[in-house]
């Protein structure tokens, strides 16, 4: 990235031929506008080719780091971790992945118990 521009990671959610629209009705596209801006619109893929760059087994991906964390936070935490050790990334992925089990255990059981068919039970 270049100095003094800020990455802002856009996941598969933005389509760079899309327009922004100024409040004079003027639009320019997505690409323009982050560069406008100083941004520098950032993919999975994206990050993905700078993590193998790096250093990175192909096992750690970002979309693998957000399906085992558990928020914003630990996904940045993760990440942080696979830039400043990228030989021990795989290793980093299989902790967050245990080290989370239970959280997710438990979200299962919540959505199993949401999906549940409910019964009425009706007395003649």
């Amino acid at each position: 990235m270049k100095q003094g521009v800020v990455g802002v990671f856009t996941a598969g959610a933005f389509k760079p031929n899309e327009n922004v629209i100024f409040k004079d009705g003027s639009t320019i596209n997505l690409t323009q506008y982050a560069s406008r801006r100083n941004l520098q619109l950032i993919t999975a893929a994206d990050l993905n080719r700078m993590l193998r760059e790096k250093g990175c087994s192909k096992e750690a991906t970002v979309q693998k780091i957000c399906r085992a964390a558990r928020d914003e936070a630990q996904v940045r935490e993760t990440l942080d971790g696979f830039w400043e050790k990228p030989k021990e990334a795989t290793e980093a992925l299989g902790r967050l992945r245990r080290d989370n089990e239970d959280l997710y255990r438990f979200e299962e059981k919540l959505e199993a118990k949401e999906n549940k068919p409910r019964v009425n039970n009706v007395s003649n």
